[in-house]
């Protein structure tokens, strides 16, 4: 019995570093423009041409990180109606996809929109995490995807990544 209780315990300790993720640690990004919490395990994948965006990603591919700053005006008001936009316009475009959540984060003062949905492309299911912030009255957009079957592993360090912005 009592070895019974001994493996019970070392399973049940366990299971939490089985679902843990990478640690997150701080990174500037945009030339110091913004902080972010990112996965200490991603690395910038070649971008060339683009200096407004990046992809970063873990070293096999299947999660990653994208952003891009755009030259579209986006105010910190905006965000909200540009979260009701965006969403109308994924409705319209007929994409197979399914809304998981959506809504606006305040952090220091600033909107953090951002919209869940599973998506499909290629054939593979995926967990899309779009999040967006104004930047110097621009739009700072990011896309955070990994394979849906890996939602419940990845979400929780999505929602950290995103409410982790910090304007400088």
């Amino acid at each position: 019995m009592k070895k019974l209780l001994t493996a019970f315990t070392l399973l049940f300790l366990s299971i939490p570093v089985c679902f843990s993720q990478a640690t997150l640690v701080q990174q500037s990004i945009l030339n110091g423009k913004v902080e972010i919490l990112l996965p200490g395990n991603f690395k910038q994948q070649e971008n060339p041409g683009n200096t407004n965006a990046s992809i970063l990603s873990d070293n096999t591919g299947s999660v990653s990180l994208a952003y891009e700053w755009q030259d579209e005006t986006m105010t910190d008001n905006d965000i909200p109606a540009y979260t009701d936009v965006l969403i109308s316009e994924m409705k319209k475009n007929k994409m197979p996809h399914t809304f998981l959540d959506d809504g606006i984060h305040l952090q220091d003062g600033k909107n953090i929109g951002y919209i869940k949905l599973s998506t499909e492309e290629s054939g593979k299911k995926l967990f899309t995490y779009l999040f967006y912030i104004s930047v110097a009255d621009k739009l700072l957009y990011f896309a955070f995807t990994c394979p849906l079957n890996e939602r419940k592993k990845w979400e929780a360090d999505a929602d950290k990544i995103a409410n982790s912005l910090r304007i400088k």
